[in-house]
């Protein structure tokens, strides 16, 4: 399905309004096909091949769409279609659109469900986002300890469209507290006027107001395909399905690789759909801070140098002295030049490994990841630049090499040591995005491959970009 033939008959299809080829072309492919499908086609083709499909196949599509193509769908639908098309989602994924909607589409979504859903809807956006009844289904089917399997059975039928149906039923009293559960296989096979109490069995409960991260534990711990989330009162409000749970434990594990890369964000968005500035901004704080504190290097070879001075000045080794303190100057700043960049590396490619894990980049074209990455490595670049200057100006005061005798020859070496930076922080970026790619290509592990060639070549290009720079201009300035 990925093929430019294949595209290119969905694109004929389109445009010959071939709308039963297209229905049968919708019920063959799996649903990540169909994504990709859409994906890769212009906004209006897109639209057109959405509105081909049947209400029921749309509204499954639709659900498992982007934020951005589900607001571009929605902005080019009539009021008509929003409404086939929304009320056949689950409730969750009502309240889920409606979160990530710009407030006009919000209002028009809402206009289009029932009382009974737009109050469920309602109750969902009560919650914070990182609880469990954020993301709760609640379009469940609950059994009475007083149905028979006959009944209980029945009433499965009965709202099975409405409902999200699973292997397990949660089992509750007349006022809907949570008593345990029973199978679906156990309501068909055992006999009919047996009432389903007598097969029940206690289940692991979460509350919706509990951490979804704990949650999740939870789930993974008692290994079953749902969990029942209920209230302080044990009263049973929705379940929390393995979906929910494997988004959960994507976000957390993305989280996880975020924050040891030194990238803080408080929303993962993949990478296709991020923009530049806010890549950027997730990346800065740490870059700067780790060049902040890489600056104790800098003193403990300074400290060393000066130990090494007074030996020199022991022994009336002035030639040596004069080039060992100016040497030891420039040597001191390699340190933090070269974790910089190796930090600002380090979060490229752990970036881009992810997205080639979660299989993001499929549509774009590699030259566009690397360009994307050197624009952010242009603007970190520039920021880290200045910074690192006046970091460097204010060290050298307090040391007093800018009130001395070489006061110029600290200048330059702030200047180049900071256009090195800058020089070093875009190539890292690059190197940091076209090796795990690469890797990938080859078949290779991105994530195994990266971190040593990453760590040879940005040491080797920060060392020999800082001499270049430093000796060029000290060559200008002589």
């Amino acid at each position: 399905m990925s093929s430019n033939s294949n595209f290119n008959n969905v694109k004929e299809l389109i445009q010959s309004k071939d709308i039963d080829s297209i229905r049968k072309l919708s019920e063959q492919s799996t649903m990540s096909e169909i994504v990709e499908i859409l994906e890769n086609l212009s906004e209006i083709e897109a639209i057109l091949f959405f509105r081909f499909l049947k209400t029921e196949k749309a509204s499954e599509v639709f659900s498992h769409l982007d934020e951005e193509m589900q607001e571009n769908i929605i902005k080019n639908l009539t009021k008509k279609e929003t409404s086939l098309i929304i009320n056949e989602l689950y409730t969750n994924e009502i309240a889920d659109l409606i979160e990530e909607l710009p407030s006009y589409l919000s209002k028009t979504v809402l206009l289009t469900v029932n009382k009974e859903t737009r109050s469920k809807v309602n109750e969902l956006l009560k919650y914070n986002e990182n609880q469990v009844g954020s993301i709760m289904s609640v379009d469940i089917i609950l059994l009475k300890n007083k149905y028979t399997n006959k009944v209980a059975l029945q009433k499965i039928k009965e709202k099975r469209e409405e409902s999200e149906i699973s292997q397990i039923f949660f089992v509750v009293d007349k006022e809907s507290k949570l008593l345990g559960s029973v199978t679906l296989e156990e309501i068909v096979f055992s006999q009919k006027e047996k009432l389903i109490i007598e097969n029940i069995k206690p289940i692991e409960s979460v509350t919706t107001l509990q951490d979804k991260e704990a949650a999740a534990q939870i789930f993974v711990s008692e290994l079953l395909p749902i969990l029942p989330v209920v209230d302080k009162n044990n009263v049973v409000l929705g379940m929390l399905t393995h979906d929910d749970v494997i988004d959960i434990i994507n976000e957390e594990v993305t989280e996880d690789i975020y924050k040891g890369s030194g990238i803080s964000s408080k929303e993962v968005v993949p990478y296709p759909k991020a923009r530049i500035l806010s890549i950027a901004k997730s990346r800065i704080f740490w870059l700067l801070m780790l060049m902040i504190g890489a600056t104790m290097s800098q003193v403990i070879i300074d400290s060393f140098s000066e130990i090494t001075a007074g030996f020199l000045e022991k022994y009336k080794f002035d030639v040596v002295l004069s080039s060992t303190v100016l040497l030891a100057g420039i040597l001191s700043i390699i340190p933090v030049i070269s974790s910089s960049a190796g930090n600002a590396g380090s979060q490229a490619s752990s970036t881009i490994t992810r997205s080639i894990a979660l299989n993001e980049l499929k549509s774009l074209k590699f030259s566009s990841v690397v360009f994307k990455e050197l624009k952010v490595g242009l603007i970190l670049g520039t920021i880290l630049m200045f910074a690192n200057f006046l970091r460097l100006m204010i060290y050298y005061l307090i040391t007093g090499e800018l009130l001395g005798e070489d006061k110029d020859f600290f200048l330059v070496i702030s200047a180049a040591a900071s256009i090195a930076l800058f020089v070093v922080i875009v190539l890292s970026k690059i190197v940091g995005t076209v090796v795990p790619m690469l890797g990938s290509k080859f078949k290779k592990d991105p994530a195994v491959m990266a971190s040593p060639v990453l760590t040879t070549l940005i040491d080797a290009l920060s060392t020999l970009i800082f001499f270049g720079v430093t000796l060029l201009m000290l060559t200008l300035l002589i």
